[in-house]
């Protein structure tokens, strides 16, 4: 189906689960199909119950994908608190069920299946600690086999290796998983790094969606190529105005730049606005809303813990310049200047 009918299905099937009925609102269902197009990580942000870690679990389920809930202890040092390790002494390796979830996506029967790895409350322990090193192969475009290594040597020929390994000593990394991180913001747990944030999707769900009558739906599986191929048709014909889309970000990475240091690289358009964008569009958007939404969560964000007053004339620009230079003609970044004001007001303007 096109990508508006399937945004649609998800979220009514959603709220037709026999086991847990769930409510989300378009934009919500939007940006998660816009972050699986655009990034292999997605953080969701928000208060305790608005259903962050529900979300990639539903979605997971509407459309036959495999799922995966990793918990996040608080005591992970180190990749191998999330990979496993090999132990000398026993001769085995320890794996885990992240690693567990990684080896069956690779398998030739599973290779056509979406898998959603969820990394529950990911900042309960340092993120950079434990994820840093498959971050950073998933960001690297230049080769098409990913992989993170599992040993440092290759595997003890008295140890039974898994089949599948590169080199006997690295774990691929399939193409068809999605990882999410489900984020609280409390005493308990660790800020995430700028360098996660902007190697990652982020859907922020600040209160619950209100209840609606779902249509009957019927729930169906969908294939990693199909959907795939679906966001990749959207990505491939964009439908909004991409040259004042670009004059806009050039102005904004400007002021951004000038006044707060902070660059947005070449990721910011060509990847996030280039590809999340046509398909919030292609899943029944507005391009205004879905790039208020980027400029929310990627712009504004970084300025959220801002505590100097000489920064409130450069904020007073910023929104100036989301209000003047804002290439939908008729519409306002709303979400960006609301949170924007947020910021205003606490560094004392």
């Amino acid at each position: 189906p096109p990508l508006e009918e399937l945004a649609r299905a998800i979220q009514h099937a959603i709220a037709r689960d026999p086991e847990k009925p769930l409510y989300y609102d378009d934009h919500t269902i939007r940006t998660f199909l816009g972050s699986l197009a655009s990034a292999d990580l997605t953080l969701l942000q928000g208060p305790s119950g608005t259903g962050k870690t529900s979300l990639p679990l539903a979605v997971g389920r509407a459309i036959g994908a495999s799922v995966h809930r990793i918990p996040v202890q608080a005591g992970w040092r180190d990749r191998a608190d999330l990979v496993g390790d090999y132990n000398a002494f026993s001769e085995r390796f320890r794996s885990t069920a992240f690693t567990e979830a990684l080896y069956r996506a690779r398998l030739p029967a599973c290779q056509d299946q979406a898998f959603f790895v969820v990394l529950d409350e990911c900042n309960l322990s340092q993120m950079e600690y434990y994820f840093a090193d498959l971050l950073s192969e998933l960001e690297d475009w230049s080769q098409d086999l990913k992989h993170i290594r599992l040993f440092d040597e290759k595997a003890p020929p008295n140890m039974k290796a898994p089949s599948h390994l590169k080199d006997g000593t690295h774990l691929l990394l399939p193409p068809n998983v999605r990882y999410f991180g489900t984020a609280n913001q409390d005493e308990t747990t660790f800020g995430i790094a700028d360098k996660t944030y902007d190697r990652a999707a982020v859907i922020l769900l600040e209160e619950r969606a209100k209840k609606f009558a779902p249509a009957r739906a019927v729930r169906r599986a969908i294939s990693w190529s199909s959907l795939k191929g679906r966001l990749d048709e959207a990505i491939d014909q964009p439908t909004h105005d991409r040259q004042g889309i670009h004059k806009f970000v050039n102005a904004l990475e400007s002021l951004y730049m000038r006044e707060f240091g902070f660059g947005l690289g070449n990721r910011f358009e060509e990847r996030i606005v280039g590809q999340f964008l046509p398909v919030y569009v292609a899943a029944g958007g507005e391009a205004s809303d879905g790039l208020d939404h980027l400029v929310r969560t990627r712009i504004v964000r970084r300025l959220e813990r801002s505590r100097d007053p000489a920064l409130i004339e450069p904020l007073h620009q910023l929104d100036a310049l989301l209000v003047k230079q804002w290439p939908f003609t008729g519409a306002e970044p709303t979400a960006s200047r609301l949170a924007l004001e947020k910021v205003i007001k606490r560094v004392g303007g």
